[in-house]
């Protein structure tokens, strides 16, 4: 098997030549024969041999002209989107000629981009440096990726995929050193470079090269450092099916940044079948990066699962059947094209889709019986998605975030020859699919992210036409408008960091009627040369988007208008209102599809006019494309239009704005959702629904349509005994409806529109499961991280807690920001349960006060064989009576919200050196938690905010701490399974160092105060502070006061047990004297 998949890879560089020298459009793809011993020959063919069709005419010379000029590459570019803590990577493949690849790629949506294959020989001398040095010169300094922020890495290979000079070189210390030296000079020559990852293949190496291996990844980290380049990466591609001969694990690891896990190619040979297999019988991908790389001590922040973004196809063939013949890899957009588009032999084909494997498939018989198996979109959300919350079968790496995605390769997300509709000749023209790049950019954005950028003009994409080509432009009689890519205008756009932007110059000379057209150009397969390839554009989305350009005049063009053009999904032109240019600088421009459109009719060819109506399949479609912009109106003249970083969010009808604000499920017979929104009623079609995690389907929704919204904006559905209920579904009442599982999601949702108002994932620390297939239209899209559980605890008088906004209806589209859990307030403001200034003696128990687990409790220190505490009487005991962690809130997100902080001051208890084993602890800014770090937090985990933990004996707390028995430690809490760290130590004490005795109560006092530089945090046991200082970076600044409780025995925790405070006084942030001194 290994050698199968190898194998596979191997052709991959065959058959791409192959796909694209005679691709499918023209109906003679011949099967690449998979022989490694070819490989070398061919990768020769991919560099040297224009990928054209025959017959096609390349694209005007004029194109390199308008490449424009490059900001210098010393200026700051921005940044791509995906969050620097996950890694989007594209390999290269090959850059074709001019105008082939590199000018199409998305950059905003890659982190990080793979040069074409750098060869050593057995000596470990690079045999084919220009191969770097003179590379796509958008890859370069001053190139596209650079203005976009995007790492360009060398990936380097053993000569002709041969095992032997692998082993050759990695056994000489010689030409290991010799191999190091010639890398770290490409490097450390290059002015924009950022690394290099190796792909060793056949995975079939010695052990003693795999030593060697281990002793090379050293030696080059050494001497990258050594060279200045302490910033360069290295990275190796992963074995699909690794075995500890050849992966030192344990060895490699210091040196590597990451391993760009293979995903593929798991359908070589006879059998059609997923080329990306997630999981199912036989080998998949998921059992081997759980089974070997992580529960071989691999980080997870270093796992970049790399997936296929190619196509294969077989004659004769039945999916998962042995005995097809002529297996064939071809492209992404093959796949799509047919699914969607494809006239011939009966298309548009139906796709089928095996969940198991993630994977989409189809046929056709074009004279011959064909199969396809590929990633299709679908595939791609679940694998990309896949990431940012791990799946392990054994439980073990279960929600834990990943490093990245990573896919071979970019040459598949576009067509190098296509038909154009204007000349109706076969023309070189590059369809580049955007699917791929938009699913990365959306799902591995920073939390909270809403804006996308469907285009940033960091290079010259050649489907920008220049304007004057077009059959409705009017007025530019000598035809000598232009557009060119330039360095972007001085002073913005304000808030977009940009390099480059594309500037249109009109030059009219009619006194009325002229118009500029200036459009991504339509154009179609060969195959089908009647049929707009309508996925062949800028960007998709669907018809509740709203589309933004940055765009600036240098003078102000009375009665000139800019209109922006949208394509439906019949293919049809609408376009938005006008826009004047009546004035100087940059401005935004923004068409709102929920708003309306205007009818534009076209004679261009490639288009149809439009019915002034946004025709959409709806349910989340995305089948509307942005085309370009009109330029319109006004006299003779001429003058110049700058657009900018073109960008999408999501915009819900008549900016109506429903919120999940607050709920409750794990309590059955007071079950409730409070929907915050606009007074009057819901749209009609509106639901209120729950997917399961085992599909992704839908258990059960909740009819909004027509339900009043009261006047103070808070709308609860739940059960009958739930206080200020508005609506009670059929069959709730007392029943259990709300999910309670893990994980768990609710949405917001209008079957006629497709508009999701709002999703909420929660119990998510065990993974994401089933929610994050497409057809849950991204109800996971609110995090990373998410929510953990709200427990089935309640106040002392019995009432369950919930999670909540505040205040109400706030959202950040970040789920894990927007919700913490609180007293429950349905029909209510969400916060303010707690006002500073309040005493708690415990004499009974606040009535606020509320509790994970069971009750929040009070009880008679002394009753339990304690000492009583400094102020006599009952304390609050933090404890599962029932046994397990527990943790109890006084407070909510109020508390210290808007800057103020507090400061929480009492008595805590310190346990015995006898007492059993067990961990307590104090904390503030709580927002989440509901265990106290349980080894197993499934549905709970989360813990959040600042805790001071101390520790009788050995306690085993899974808080990524080591035991600290007779020791405070002060920490940063955030238990998301985002990192390997559930807490980050800010500081410690020990017993002697604070006058501290065990079996005492000892004073303590918590102050945040974020605008007291350099003293933002003061927690102080017995009078001595444990830490005073800054906030550590990111760290919150409000939230509940929190009690956290954990036994280390089987049994329920005796009646001494539990975490004791009294005399707890929660107040304004106040200036604590200092004293003691810090240990760390």
């Amino acid at each position: 098997m290994r050698f199968s998949i190898w194998m596979g890879r191997s052709a991959l560089v065959v058959t791409a030549i192959l796909s694209f020298l005679t691709s499918e459009e023209d109906g003679s793809a011949q099967s690449a024969d998979p022989i490694p011993s070819v490989h070398a020959q061919q990768m020769a063919q991919i560099e040297s041999e224009p990928l054209l069709e025959p017959g096609a005419a390349p694209d005007p010379a004029v194109e390199e002209a308008l490449r424009g000029s490059p900001a210098s590459p010393g200026r700051r570019s921005t940044t791509p989107t995906p969050s620097l803590n996950f890694i989007s990577f594209g390999y290269a493949q090959s850059y074709g000629s001019s105008g082939t690849y590199t000018d199409f790629y998305r950059y905003n949506a890659l982190t990080h981009i793979g040069s074409t294959f750098i060869t050593f020989n057995s000596s470990g001398v690079i045999t084919n440096p220009s191969t770097w040095t003179g590379r796509d010169a958008q890859l370069r300094a001053g190139g596209a990726a650079q203005a976009a922020g995007t790492k360009v890495i060398m990936v380097v290979l053993n000569s002709g995929f041969d095992v032997t000079v692998i082993n050759s070189v990695m056994t000489s210390a010689s030409a290991r050193t010799q191999l190091v030296t010639d890398i770290v000079n490409l490097l450390q020559a290059d002015s924009y470079s950022h690394g290099v990852s190796f792909d060793f293949e056949p995975f079939s190496w010695s052990s003693a090269a795999r030593d060697g291996m281990t002793l090379f990844f050293q030696e080059l980290r050494t001497a990258l450092d050594t060279a200045g380049l302490n910033n360069h990466e290295i990275s190796i591609y992963g074995d699909p099916t690794p075995s500890s001969t050849q992966w030192d694990l344990p060895g490699f690891e210091p040196n590597l940044d990451y391993i760009l896990y293979s995903c593929y190619d798991f359908a070589t040979g006879s059998t059609p079948t997923a080329i990306s297999r997630f999981r199912g019988t036989g080998i998949d991908y998921l059992t081997q990066v759980n089974d070997f790389y992580l529960d071989g001590g691999f980080p997870h922040e270093k796992m970049v699962m790399t997936i296929s973004a190619y196509s294969r196809r077989w004659d004769n063939g039945t999916y998962g059947v042995s005995g097809a013949t002529n297996d064939l890899a071809q492209g992404f957009t093959d796949g799509l094209y047919d699914t969607t588009m494809n006239p011939n032999f009966g298309g548009p084909y139906a796709d089928n889709y095996v969940t198991d494997h993630q994977a989409g498939w189809h046929t056709w018989n074009d004279g011959t019986p064909r199969i396809r198996t590929w990633e299709s979109p679908e595939a791609f959300e679940y694998e990309i998605r896949h990431v940012l919350s791990n799946q392990d079968d054994d439980g073990i790496h279960n929600g834990r975030r990943l490093g990245g995605v990573g896919f071979w390769s970019l040459i598949w997300l576009a067509e190098t020859t296509s038909y154009d509709p204007i000349a109706a000749s076969s023309s070189a023209k590059t369809r580049m699919y955007p699917h791929i790049f938009q699913l990365l950019e959306e799902i591995l954005a920073p939390p909270g992210t809403t804006r996308y950028t469907a285009e940033g003009f960091e290079a010259l994409n050649f489907r920008w036409r220049d304007p004057n080509e077009g059959p409705d432009d009017s007025g530019d009689t000598d035809t000598d408008s232009t557009r060119a890519l330039v360095a972007t205008p001085a002073g913005g756009p304000p808030g977009h960091p940009s390099t480059n932007a594309m500037r249109v110059t009109f030059d009219f000379e009619a006194g009325s009627g002229n118009r500029l057209f200036f459009r991504h150009e339509p154009l179609r397969n060969n195959a089908a040369t009647s049929v707009n390839d309508r996925n062949a554009v800028i960007a998709v989305f669907d018809s509740t988007t709203a589309v933004h350009a940055q765009m600036y005049t240098p003078a102000a063009y009375s009665g000139r208008t800019v209109r922006m053009v949208v394509q439906d999904g019949n293919g049809q032109l609408e376009t938005s209102p006008t826009f004047t240019l009546n004035a100087t600088g940059w401005r935004e421009i923004t068409f709102d599809l929920t708003a309306g459109v205007t009818a534009y009719t076209t004679a261009e060819p490639g288009f149809s006019s439009g019915n002034g109506t946004l025709n959409t399949a709806g349910g989340g479609a995305r089948d509307i494309a942005f085309v370009g912009w009109l330029i319109e109106g006004g006299g003779a003249g001429a003058g110049e239009v700058t657009f900018d970083e073109l960008q999408y969010e999501h915009r819900n009808p008549g900016g109506l704005n429903y919120k999940i604000n607050e709920f409750r499920y794990n309590a059955s017979a007071s079950e409730f959702v409070e929907i915050h929104g606009p007074a009057g009623a819901i749209p009609a079609s509106t639901v209120l629904r729950f997917h399961s995690p085992v599909d992704g389907s839908v258990l059960s929704s909740v009819d909004l349509g027509g339900v009043v919204v009261p006047a103070d904006g808070h709308l609860v559905i739940g059960d009958t005994g739930v206080p200020n209920v508005d609506l009670v579904p059929p069959g709730w009442g007392a029943a259990d409806n709300i999910p309670n599982t893990d994980p768990s999601s609710m949405q917001i949702y209008n079957t006629a529109t497709g508009c999701v108002y709002d999703s909420v994932v929660y119990e998510a620390a065990g993974g994401l499961d089933d929610l994050i297939r497409a057809s849950t239209l991204g109800v996971t899209g609110e995090g990373y991280p998410w929510i953990g559980e709200v427990g089935p605890g309640t106040t002392a008088g019995g009432t369950p807690y919930t999670l909540g906004r505040y205040p109400s209806g706030t959202d950040t589209n970040w789920n894990f920001a927007d919700f913490s859990f609180m007293p429950a307030t349905p029909g209510a403001a969400n916060g303010g349960s707690v006002s500073l200034g309040q005493f708690f003696d415990f004499t009974t128990a606040p009535a606020n006060a509320y509790a994970a687990y069971q009750s929040f409790a009070v009880a008679s220190p002394a009753g339990a064989g304690l000492p009583a505490s400094p102020g006599g009487g009952n304390a609050h005991r933090c404890v599962d009576t029932s046994g397990g962690g527990q943790i109890t809130m006084i407070g909510d997100a109020a508390l210290g919200a808007g800057g103020g902080g507090y400061t929480v001051t009492g008595d805590l208890y310190i346990p015995a050196l006898a007492a059993p084993a067990q961990a307590i602890g104090i904390g503030i800014c709580g927002r989440q938690g509901s265990t106290f770090f349980t080894a197993n937090p499934s549905a709970s985990g989360y813990e959040s905010g600042y805790w001071l933990i101390y520790e009788n004996g050995t306690v085993g707390l899974n808080d990524g701490r080591p035991d600290h028995d007779g020791v405070f430690e002060f920490v940063h809490a955030s238990n998301d399974r985002m990192d390997a760290n559930p807490v980050d130590l800010l500081a410690s004490r020990t017993l002697a160092s604070a006058g501290v005795s065990r079996g005492t109560w000892v004073p303590f006092s918590l102050t945040v105060n974020p605008s007291l530089v350099g003293q933002q945090l003061i927690i102080q046991i017995n009078g001595v502070d444990v830490y005073r200082g800054n906030l550590p970076a990111g760290g919150p600044t409000s939230g509940a006061f929190q009690i956290g409780f954990r036994e280390n025995h089987s049994g329920g925790p005796v009646a001494s047990e539990g975490t004791w405070v009294d005399s707890v006084t929660i107040g304004p942030a106040v200036p604590v004297e200092l004293s003691g001194f810090m240990v760390d």
